[in-house]
């Protein structure tokens, strides 16, 4: 097991790992590597070299509304990385902003209040249901929606995946 305190580079030289904590807040890897376990903290930013291919049994990861968790390549415009899903057959989070990585089937990636750019290929966005509260507002402010009528604020703006709702609730 490897932990690391803070940000760092991580050359894995082709091994594989059986568990590797991050709780910096940024880690490089390097090379092609497996992983038992994967996990960074919560809107961390996991880097990974162009090429290359992580694979993993488990990934621990989220961000929260407003500060996503960063899953990017070292450079956008050159080869994208992949990320390769082993073990249980889904992988799911939220808050999650995808540069130029791939996610490499037969795994199951399911995005909520995510989004991707750039080669961000084989991820899958669930949209979630979220309603309209507090009678006026700004489409883009967070605490105008929540996940149920009348509901408190949940501090997220709809991607395009969501449904949104406006009922008698939103505007009272």
């Amino acid at each position: 097991n490897l932990t690391n305190i803070a940000a760092s580079n991580f050359i894995g030289g082709a091994q594989v790992y059986d568990t590797v904590y991050s709780l910096g807040t940024q880690l490089l890897v390097s090379d092609d590597n497996t992983f038992t376990l994967l996990s960074l903290i919560e809107s961390a930013q996991l880097t990974l070299e162009n090429g290359s291919i992580q694979t993993t049994d488990s990934l621990i990861t989220n961000g929260v509304c407003g500060n996503q968790f960063i899953i990017e390549s070292v450079d956008p415009l050159l080869a994208s990385a992949s990320i390769s899903k082993t073990g249980f057959g889904t992988f799911t989070a939220t808050n999650l902003a995808i540069n130029n990585v791939e996610a490499i089937a037969p795994a199951t990636y399911g995005l909520q209040l995510s989004d991707t750019t750039n080669n961000a290929s084989g991820w899958e966005f669930d949209g979630i249901e979220m309603y309209w509260i507090g009678n006026t507002g700004d489409w883009n402010d967070g605490a105008n929606w929540s996940l149920t009528s009348g509901g408190t604020a949940l501090n997220c703006i709809p991607t395009s995946a969501d449904s949104v709702y406006f009922d008698a609730a939103s505007f009272n």
